[in-house]
């Protein structure tokens, strides 16, 4: 890990130019295992389905899969109800076509809910116990906006979980990188430029 944070490479770097410490790397990696954990219940909650590690000798993991929970068709199945379904999206273009407009209101997975709501805390967490020690890791000039304010609830949907909802994905991505911009905060690496279709 040390080696990699320490790669040629713009994504690798904090906004001074210096290499991404190992402890921001290593939670972003945490962060990722969280999502993974939350979204993949399916697969991660039976008895034979392992995550351990990493071990002391040589920071190997080590991973056992329950394969029928598991198994591809499943697992993106899964992946497609964790973004927003098209009643939102013809809610929002006031498309009032009886095959596809149900009328309900927008929903998303309740995965996709505690995701954002275990980041939001963890992320908070995290922040809290670093920016007084390693204030040059943060953007002073980045406005802290409220658990309610980004994530919300299924009565009252945040900004996160409301661009969370859009199932056009191009649309989605654009939602998401648009929002970031708007309030300083650097692009995810490779959305920089508009997709083609945007």
């Amino acid at each position: 890990m040390a080696d990699y944070i320490n790669l040629q490479s713009n994504y690798s770097r904090l906004q001074n130019g210096q290499p991404v410490p190992e402890a921001i790397v290593r939670f972003g990696v945490y962060l990722h295992q969280l999502a993974d954990r939350l979204s993949h219940f399916y697969c991660t909650n039976p008895p034979d389905t392992a995550m351990l590690g990493p071990r002391e000798s040589d920071g190997a993991f080590y991973l056992s899969w329950n394969i029928p929970s598991c198994q591809f068709v499943y697992h993106s199945t899964q992946h497609y109800w964790e973004q927003g379904k098209d009643t939102f999206l013809f809610q929002n273009r006031k498309r009032q076509d009886s095959l596809c407009y149900s009328g309900v209101a927008p929903v998303l997975a309740p995965q996709t809910w505690s995701v954002l709501n275990y980041y939001f805390e963890e992320i908070s967490a995290w922040a809290a116990e670093f920016r007084p020690l390693y204030p040059e890791w943060f953007n002073a000039t980045a406005a802290l906006l409220s658990q309610d304010t980004l994530v919300g609830d299924e009565a009252k949907p945040g900004i996160l979980a409301t661009l969370a909802m859009e199932s056009d994905v191009p649309a989605r991505v654009k939602g998401f990188m648009s929002y970031l911009t708007q309030h300083g905060y650097a692009q995810v690496p490779g959305q920089e430029r508009p997709c083609p279709t945007w």
